[in-house]
């Protein structure tokens, strides 16, 4: 896991990985068979509020597509797990991807934190996908003195 740290400097990681992977092809026509064991990792990003810890799982390959067989860890003190696969077919990622999520804390904006579960799906390819399902905030805190307005107009001014 610390090697991903050396691709991009943003990323913190640690844990360990079993691969047994036989891969062939070509990039355009992978064709990969075997698996990923994932074993009490850790993976943040200095970009994102909250990381990724006890994540253990097996992700499973055959040809040009990976199964999620399981995947499971906490973040924000509560828990989170993937299923789904994704698939590489002639220059384009086709997915479909859920996750759950219980109790899962989250401090972002500065001076908000809530507290959610959710149960999200993302279907389609790289070239046109859709997230769905449902998140409920369960808890919501402010800090004394948080201006709404201030992260509504900073909102408006990045989508402009």
């Amino acid at each position: 896991m610390a090697l991903l740290q050396t691709i991009n400097p943003k990323i913190s990681a640690r844990g360990m990985l079993g691969l047994s992977l036989t891969a062939g092809g070509t990039v355009s026509a992978p064709v990969l068979q075997g698996r990923l064991e994932v074993k009490n990792t850790f993976v943040s990003h200095n970009d994102f509020p909250s990381g990724l810890s006890d994540l253990n799982g097996i992700l499973l390959f055959d040809q040009n597509r990976v199964q999620i067989e399981n995947l499971n860890g906490t973040t924000g003190g509560g828990t989170i797990a993937l299923t789904g696969f994704g698939s590489y077919q002639n220059g384009v990622v086709l997915m479909d991807i859920g996750a759950t999520a219980n109790g899962v804390r989250l401090r972002y904006p500065p001076g908000v934190s809530s507290t959610a579960n959710a149960s999200l799906r993302l279907a389609g390819s790289s070239n046109s996908a859709l997230l769905s399902g449902e998140v409920v905030v369960t808890k919501l805190g402010v800090t004394p003195g948080f201006d709404l307005g201030r992260i509504w107009r900073g909102a408006s001014a990045r989508s402009q």
